[in-house]
C-alpha cells in the first residue's frame, strides 16, 4: 500500500522525551506520540527521563512504500510495524545495569546462580569454572525458583511468574561453561518427567485456542514435540458477526487447522488450498491499534519484512448470514487488498 503523507507513532516503555530532526516531539509516558513527518530522512532522538537507561538516536527513512530496513547496529532497540496509514516505531533502549536488587540466589561449590533486578530489568547470571553467562528474562519476573536439574547432563532450572503467566529458562552446565538452552514465557509452564516441560499459550485470538507444546531434552539442546489446541475455559466462542468469522477463519489457518477453517467457509467459497496459499507470507491476524482506511470490511494480517521489522496488510472479505455449527456467519469470499 503506497504512502500518500507518512504519520508515526513513536513510543518506548521506558519514559523519556522524544526530539525529532532536533525539535521536541513530546513526553512518551504510557501512550505514544503520534505526528506527520515529511518523506525522505528523519532524525529521532531519545532522551530517557529515569536512571539506569541509556539515550539512543536513529535515522529513518520514509518513502512512498514504506520504511527503509535498518540494518545491523543501525536497527538495534528499534522495532517498526508498518499499518495502513501508521508507522509505529518503538525505542527499546538498552538498560544500564549499574544497581542492582537480588530477588532470587542459590549457590553450590561449582555454581553460583542468581536473578538481579536492575533499571526495570530482570537478568540471570549464572557462574561456574567454566565461565559466566548473563540471561535477560521478563522484566515483571517475581517469585523466581531456582533448581538443579539431575542426569546425564546436568542443568539449571530458573521458573517464576510474569506479566500474562510463568516464564521457565534452562542452562546446560558443563565444565566449558554454562549457556542456555531453553526459554519460554507463557501462560503456564508445567514440568514433566524426565526433564521435559510442557508450554501452555493462551493465544487471545478469536475463538479462543490454547497451543500445548511438549518439549523434551535431546543431548544438549530441547526440542518441541507434540502440539496440541485445547479451548480456552473448555468450549470455544464461536463468531457472532461477519468481522470474527473472517478473523476466526484467517486464524485458523495460520495455526494449521484445516478441518476448523472448512467450518467457517461456505460452500461455494474459494478453496482452502488457495486461502492458505495466499497467507503463506503471514504469521498473525491482529485488531487494529489504530483508525484504518476501511474501503470495505477487511481484517489485518502481520508478515515480517526484517529484523523487528513487520508490516500489517489488510484482506478483504464477503461473509454471508448462516447459523452452522461454527458461528453465525460463513465466509464467502476473501482477497488480498495491499500488496
Amino acid at each position: 500500500m503506497a504512502i500518500t503523507h507518512p504519520v508515526v507513532s513513536l513510543w518506548s516503555p521506558h519514559p523519556g522525551l522524544f526530539r525529532v530532526g532536533g525539535a521536541l516531539a513530546g513526553e512518551a509516558r504510557g501512550k505514544p506520540i503520534i505526528m506527520p513527518m515529511a518523506f525522505g530522512h528523519a532524525y529521532i532522538e531519545y532522551t530517557p527521563l529515569m536512571s539506569g537507561v541509556s539515550a539512543m538516536a536513529r535515522r529513518l527513512t520514509l518513502t512512498r512504500s514504506g520504511v527503509a530496513p535498518l540494518g545491523g547496529a543501525e536497527g538495534r532497540g528499534v522495532a517498526i510495524v508498518e499499518w495502513p496509514g501508521m508507522i509505529e516505531v518503538e525505542f527499546r533502549p538498552e538498560i544500564v545495569r549499574e544497581e542492582s536488587d537480588t530477588i532470587a540466589s542459590e549457590q553450590w561449590l561449582d555454581l553460583t546462580a542468581s536473578v538481579e533486578r536492575s533499571g526495570g530489568g530482570a537478568y540471570l547470571l549464572m557462574r561456574n569454572a567454566g565461565g559466566q553467562l548473563a540471561h535477560e528474562l521478563p522484566d515483571s519476573a517475581r517469585d523466581v525458583k531456582i533448581t538443579r536439574m539431575g542426569g546425564e547432563n546436568e542443568r539449571l532450572l530458573v521458573r517464576g511468574v510474569c506479566e500474562g503467566g510463568e516464564f521457565a529458562t534452562i542452562a546446560s552446565m558443563t565444565e566449558e561453561g554454562v549457556r542456555m538452552v531453553f526459554s519460554a514465557s507463557a501462560t503456564a509452564i508445567q514440568p514433566l518427567a524426565g526433564g521435559g516441560l510442557r508450554v501452555l499459550e493462551g493465544l487471545g485470538d478469536t475463538v479462543g485456542h490454547i497451543r500445548v507444546t511438549t518439549y523434551l531434552p535431546d543431548d544438549e539442546k530441547f526440542t518441541a514435540g507434540e502440539t496440541e489446541y485445547l479451548w480456552e475455559n473448555g468450549a470455544p466462542h464461536w463468531p457472532r458477526t461477519p468481522e470474527a468469522a473472517a478473523e476466526a477463519l484467517t486464524q485458523a489457518i495460520l495455526l494449521g487447522l484445516d478441518s476448523e477453517a472448512e467450518g467457517y467457509l461456505s460452500a461455494g467459497a474459494r478453496s482452502l488450498p488457495a486461502l492458505r496459499e495466499m497467507l503463506k507470507p503471514y504469521h498473525l491476524c491482529l485488531k487494529p491499534r489504530y483508525a484504518m482506511p476501511q474501503e470495505v470490511p477487511a481484517v489485518h494480517v502481520l508478515r515480517l519484512v526484517g529484523a523487528n521489522h513487520a508490516r500489517v496488510d489488510r484482506i478483504a472479505y464477503e461473509a454471508q448470514h448462516h447459523v452452522g455449527t461454527q458461528g453465525e456467519y460463513a465466509i464467502t469470499e476473501m482477497r488480498l487488498l495491499d500488496d
